[in-house]
């Protein structure tokens, strides 16, 4: 009987036995389904992490690139700002350089008058010096008219006062001696 009990033992243990393997493959089973899921989890976050990188890489270029966009546009409105100065500096400068054109356009045109003004004067006193000199030419030419009439008047005298004065020097000695000459003007 002993025996009929370990066999019963045996058989009831080898069921046991049986239903522990087939739990066993069941779970066997269900851990290679599990395994086989989480592989493929696992390749499919392998590749989600592989393009994750990827697109890390790529942001971290795009970062720079902002970066350096940003840089540039910093540098850009420092430019812009001091380029706003300067081209107001120059329409300042522009605005001045006007006003002193106006100026100087307007002393232009008053030099310009005074010097029209001037010409017109210079050409007035050479006609006047022209006809100036026209009249000391003709005066000069009356004079010396006159000086050659009074040459021949004094050479027409002379001839008759020289008898005269012939008669003079041999009365002189006979006359006072503190006589004073004549002197005789003829006027035309």
């Amino acid at each position: 009987m002993d025996e009929s009990r370990n066999l019963k033992l045996q058989l009831q243990q080898t069921s046991q036995f049986e239903n522990e393997i087939v739990a066993l493959r069941n779970e066997l089973n269900s851990a290679n389904y599990e395994k086989k899921r989480l592989e493929t989890s696992l390749s499919l976050a392998s590749e989600v992490c592989k393009d994750l990188e990827a697109e890390k890489a790529s942001f971290k270029i795009k970062i720079s690139t902002l970066e350096k966009v940003v840089s540039e546009l910093e540098d850009c409105k420092g430019t812009r700002s001091s380029l706003e100065e300067r081209l107001m500096q120059l329409e300042s400068d522009l605005k001045v350089r006007e006003e002193m054109r106006c100026v100087q356009e307007s002393e232009l045109s008053q030099v310009k008058r005074i010097n029209r003004q001037h010409q017109q004067t210079l050409q007035l006193l050479e006609q006047e010096k022209v006809e100036l000199q026209k009249k000391v030419q003709a005066i000069e030419e009356e004079l010396k008219l006159l000086e050659e009439q009074k040459r021949n008047q004094a050479s027409k005298l002379n001839r008759k006062v020289l008898p005269l004065h012939e008669d003079m020097k041999t009365s002189k000695n006979s006359a006072v001696k503190n006589t004073t000459p004549y002197l005789i003007f003829i006027s035309s």
